[in-house]
This record gives C-alpha cells, sequence and structure tokens, in this order.
C-alpha cells in the first residue's frame, strides 16, 4: 500500500504516498503529511521554521496550488513554516479546533519549557533533541494570527478527500487527529506517535509527560482515536504504522 518517492537531494525527508494523493513526510525531528487532488494541497501541519525550504520542495515535486493547512495542534515544531508559507500565499486558510487558536496565535503557550527539561538533561536523549530542535528554529516567534476555528467531529472536503477532524486532546488542550474515512488512515500528529528522538518507545503511544498538557487525558484520548477503523497511522513522530485488523 505504502510507496517511496525519491528524494530530490540528500538532505531531504522521507515522503510516503500513503494512498492515492496521500503524501507522509517523515524526518528525523518531527512529521508532516499532504492531501492532493483537485489541482490543490491541503498541508497537514508544517515542521518548524527551518522546514519551511523542505516543504516547499516536496510542494513542488507533488504539483498543485496550496489552499489550506490544517493544524493538530500549535507546538513551534508543528506550525513552524506555517508564516513562511503564508508570505507567498497569503489567501491560503490556516484552521485548526476553536480550543487550540490561543496557543496557535501565541495569545498563551502550551509547550515543554525550560522548567520541565531541566530534571531531563542528565538524559543524553533529551540534550541532543533540545540542541536539534533549537537549531530547527524551536525558540522563534511562530504564532500564526489568522488561524481559523474548524468544525470538529464532521466531515469536510479538502483536496479531494473526505476529512473528519476528531477531538484528542491532552497533549495540548485542543489538539486535533484528522480522520481520511475513505482511506482509513489517521494524521495523528501528537496524540498518537510512534516514536521520538527522547525515547525507545516504538509502536503507538503517547509522548513523556513532559510533553503534555495533561497527560492522562492524552492517554484517554490515543484510546478512543484508536476505536477507529483504522489502517494507517501516520504520527507527528516516528515512522507511519500500517495496523492488520482481524476480519469479520
Amino acid at each position: 500500500m505504502v510507496k517511496s518517492m525519491r528524494a530530490s537531494a540528500a538532505s531531504d525527508p522521507t515522503v510516503r504516498i500513503v494512498a492515492p494523493g496521500v503524501y507522509f513526510v517523515e524526518t528525523r525531528l518531527v512529521n508532516w503529511t499532504l492531501l492532493a487532488g483537485d489541482g490543490t494541497i491541503t498541508l497537514i501541519d508544517a515542521g518548524y521554521p527551518r522546514d519551511l525550504a523542505r516543504i516547499e520542495r516536496v510542494l513542488r515535486s507533488i504539483g498543485g496550488e496550496l489552499t489550506t493547512i490544517l493544524v493538530t495542534h500549535g507546538h513551534t515544531d508543528h506550525i513552524g513554516a506555517i508564516r513562511g508559507l503564508l508570505a507567498e500565499r497569503p489567501t491560503v486558510d490556516v484552521l485548526a479546533s476553536s480550543d487550540e487558536l490561543p496557543n496557535i496565535r501565541r495569545d498563551v503557550k502550551h509547550q515543554v519549557g525550560p522548567r520541565d527539561l531541566l530534571p531531563q538533561l542528565w538524559r543524553p536523549s533529551v540534550v541532543a533533541w533540545t540542541a536539534r530542535a533549537i537549531a530547527a528554529g524551536g525558540l522563534a516567534d511562530v504564532g500564526v494570527p489568522d488561524v481559523q476555528s474548524i468544525d470538529v467531529a464532521r466531515s469536510h472536503r479538502f483536496s479531494g478527500h473526505d476529512v473528519v477532524p476528531l477531538s484528542t486532546p491532552g497533549h495540548t488542550p485542543g489538539h486535533l487527529a484528522y480522520w481520511l474515512p475513505e482511506r482509513k488512515v489517521l494524521v495523528s500528529g501528537d496524540a498518537i506517535v510512534t516514536g521520538h528522538p527522547t525515547s525507545t518507545r516504538s509502536g503507538p503511544h503517547v509522548l513523556a509527560q513532559m510533553f503534555n498538557f495533561d497527560h492522562e487525558l492524552a492517554q484517554i484520548s490515543m484510546r478512543e482515536a484508536l476505536e477507529e477503523p483504522i489502517e494507517v497511522i501516520l504520527p507527528g513522530h516516528g515512522p507511519l504504522l500500517e495496523l492488520r485488523r482481524p476480519s469479520a
């Protein structure tokens, strides 16, 4: 089901075609997804600020007009390149949960910070990840003032695909996952991950407690999201995961 696209340069991320018009982009630090169809592209999340050039390369390789950016949540590694994308495309719609808008606009900031990291800096993996995140623009001002709310739990049509935003709070107050029912694909953001540079865990799980606004709620949201008839999870961190469902 999943096919790989050949990268145009050694520094490019890994791009996999999950289904017709569904592209999963995996990098060392964070992932994003693109939906293509009807001559348009919808981007789900936008990496760190310094991922902008990578995103532009993938957009050019796919072809089509970027019309919409769907945001899972307002952490810097998921909205970092949005301002750069909008600089050349001011009419692109940026959509997210109403509960997440203050975080994305930076009226408030729900994000791992020094107080969370300091007790963990004895771990080499945390030190290495922190250095890479800062180098990728993790301390930049990436607030997106013009983000608008999207109706949750109902189907929308983006770039030729049916997309249902699912409320998955816990990692942040208004985190969304995006369910593609026709493809049985869940773009899970950080509600479900399959890996992270600070951890040796694999398979579907939530991030470590220091990353979550409400760790218990994050675990509940993951369990509820997994009740959908998912065949492929496209996480915010870690490799994509193909699930085998038991036959009826």
